[in-house]
């Protein structure tokens, strides 16, 4: 065991030296001996092997610790994130406003019968009402799911006269990304969704869903594995915390201003989102 931990650490530093630069036989004769001792010493995760060297593998980095740690740390926290995504528990990372360190919290799906026990009791029918319009539990139904995503995939012939021009076409796909991340996120997904996973990212915003989210996301399994940037990553003065959902007004104008080269205030956003809302309620409800 020790001389195997040894040798794996031994490829790690060597690879660290090639993979930028290294002869190509070499580099493919490093690569295979370290997988064949990742699963000589970490039998147990051999069903996440895949997902960790497609993701976790490019960011080893041995200036922060030896191969063998952070193959230990990095498939631990691989295995629970697919076992938590089998049985549809969603993680949520705050930072530790005291450290500064990343925290995992836990969110469990809600049947539309139970209670949540947090705080008290509480019934989902006290839910606040979604930035959509409709009830969380009414998005969370796959009827009402697979039509909010026909609604926008068809904007271009729901919109009409002066509606229907590319600016609004791309805040309600704005709007549709920021509040589809969330229910993909914190509830049980829909199954339309997972289903008609390439309809919904053409419905979605990809470059502010790119312009918000901590990761690159191009699937619905990588939406609910995800968590967002930092506020004041985004906007100067605003608080070192996760952005939550929904999004504040002024990631919309920050992302506006810098990607799309538009300026507009808080109040003419409103007015767009009203319109999104009214429109929403016209064809789901």
């Amino acid at each position: 065991m020790t001389e195997r931990k040894d040798r794996l650490n031994a490829l790690g530093e060597r690879w660290a030296a090639i993979r930028e630069q290294g002869e190509l036989n070499e580099k493919e004769n490093v690569k295979a001996e370290i997988y064949e001792l990742a699963f000589q010493l970490f039998p147990q995760y051999v069903d996440v092997m895949g997902i960790f060297f497609e993701k976790e593998w490019p960011h080893f980095d041995p200036q922060k610790g030896s191969l063998y740690g952070f193959f230990a740390a990095r498939l631990k926290l691989r295995k629970q994130s697919n076992d938590w995504w089998e049985q549809g528990i969603r993680r949520k990372v705050r930072k530790d406003p005291k450290t500064g360190k990343d925290m995992v919290e836990k969110i469990i799906p809600i049947s539309l019968q139970q209670k949540v026990h947090a705080e008290g009791d509480i019934e989902l029918e006290d839910f606040e009402v979604s930035q959509t319009g409709i009830p969380e539990d009414c998005a969370q139904t796959d009827e009402v799911a697979y039509e909010l995503l026909m609604t926008i995939l068809t904007l271009p012939e729901l919109l009409h006269g002066r509606a229907n021009n590319p600016q609004r076409l791309m805040y309600f796909r704005m709007f549709f990304t920021d509040s589809v991340t969330d229910i993909i996120r914190t509830q049980q997904t829909p199954t339309c969704f997972v289903e008609h996973e390439r309809d919904l990212f053409q419905a979605m915003q990809i470059p502010f869903l790119d312009f918000f989210a901590a990761q690159t996301c191009r699937t619905v399994r990588e939406i609910q594995n995800s968590w967002n940037k930092l506020y004041g990553e985004i906007v100067a003065g605003r608080p070192m915390e996760e952005l939550e959902h929904p999004l504040p007004g002024d990631i919309y104008c920050a992302y506006l201003e810098r990607n799309e080269k538009i300026q507009i205030g808080l109040s003419a956003l409103s007015n767009q989102k009203a319109a999104y809302k009214q429109l929403l309620k016209e064809r789901l409800c």
